[in-house]
């Protein structure tokens, strides 16, 4: 074919390296003498990165002063929610009182084991609202026994679950509030330790 010049057009080279099927000892050849693909730079140049020539230190660890975080926003929100839930000690102790008075003309034996439960429960929210763990850890406690001893009475009783359902999963809510609030007084533990 012709380029309408009447001449046949030209062939170029579009690659210029070395040749595909170069053996080991073409290839070991000095460079220019089959070819290179790059030959890098002609000549040395300086380093790179030419900073202060004396060596020195960023940081010094003698005088280096650590800054203590403010944790007083996360203990108060903390204490906050800790004394929220002793309240839940304040409200046993409330309905056991009630209990004193409601059993106290026909049943003095359960009137005086509520007011047993009001004194116990009142001490241990007074000690809990001070953020005390010993306290929580007893509310847990007695309140874990007071619910196995629920739980054997709907065991024992006929039809007992059907009776104590209601109770049952309250003790368990309770228990379960009681032992997050632990959780979270610990954490405030450690906070105020740091």
């Amino acid at each position: 074919m012709s380029d309408g010049t009447g001449q046949a057009p030209k062939k170029e080279t579009v690659y210029g390296g070395s040749n595909p099927a170069m053996d080991n000892k073409a290839f070991a050849q000095p460079p220019g003498s089959t070819g290179t693909v790059y030959g890098g730079p002609s000549s040395t140049q300086g380093t790179v990165y030419s900073g202060p020539s004396s060596p020195g230190t960023v940081f010094d660890e003698s005088k280096f002063v650590a800054k203590k975080p403010d944790a007083s926003v996360a203990i108060k929100a903390t204490t906050t929610r800790v004394r929220w839930a002793t309240l839940r000690f304040f409200i046993v102790a409330a309905v056991s009182l009630a209990g004193v008075f409601i059993y106290w003309p026909d049943e003095p034996a359960l009137a005086i084991s509520s007011g047993v439960v009001c004194a116990i429960f009142l001490t241990i929210g007074i000690f809990a609202f001070r953020l005390h763990k010993s306290a929580f850890v007893a509310g847990l406690v007695v309140y874990a026994l007071d619910t196995c001893l629920l739980l054997f009475q709907a065991i024992t009783t006929d039809g007992g679950f059907i009776l104590y359902i209601k109770s049952i999963v309250v003790h368990g809510i309770i228990l379960y509030r009681l032992w997050v609030a632990y959780g979270h007084l610990q954490d405030l533990h450690s906070l105020a330790e740091d």
